[in-house]
């Protein structure tokens, strides 16, 4: 599982990565259609240390090491790809 976290106030984005994780409940949400923002969900988890022996893993958008692209972090990183390029938690 992994995720964005844009910080819209100073212009910069924090790529996170949970690569053991599973699911313990269905994903609960709203939506009303008369709000222009959008609507929070919730999402419970149980996450389990890695191979790499972290439990999460993070890195600024600007900072990702070259041959790794926000794209392969946000829809299949695997503890490989973090060990190549010593991306470290």
């Amino acid at each position: 599982m992994s995720a964005e976290l844009v910080d819209e106030f100073e212009g910069n984005s924090k790529l996170i990565a949970f690569l053991r994780v599973a699911s313990t409940a269905g994903l609960t949400f709203t939506i009303d259609s008369t709000e222009d923002e959008i609507s929070m969900f919730e999402l419970t988890a149980t996450v389990y240390e890695d191979d790499l022996g972290y439990w999460y893993h993070e890195v600024m958008e600007d900072e990702l090491p070259a041959g790794l692209t926000k794209d392969k972090w946000l829809t299949n990183l695997t503890a490989e790809d973090l060990q190549a390029r010593s991306v470290v938690k």
